[in-house]
């Protein structure tokens, strides 16, 4: 794979699916490959901690049981 970081740097970075929290809003910069971010910032942390402690506040939905018709019938849009 040719990149823009050497082989050091690139032990380096993490790919933006480890280094960032999964939120919905990027909270740091991630590599391309082509250099090396910057550290999270401190608002990006705060931004990060804020967004998580919303998600742990707000109700989860409750699974929903799939009928054992459409299990058989691979989720009900096929012919029987």
């Amino acid at each position: 794979m040719s990149a823009w970081l050497s082989e050091t740097e690139q032990r380096l970075v993490a790919g933006a699916e480890a280094a960032s929290a999964a939120t919905p809003i990027p909270t740091q910069i991630v590599s391309n490959g082509e250099y090396l971010p910057p550290p999270q910032s401190a608002t990006q942390k705060k931004v990060e901690a804020r967004i998580n402690e919303l998600a742990d506040q707000a109700p989860r939905p409750e699974p929903q049981a799939v009928p054992a018709h459409e299990l058989r019938h691979g989720g009900g849009n096929s012919s029987p």
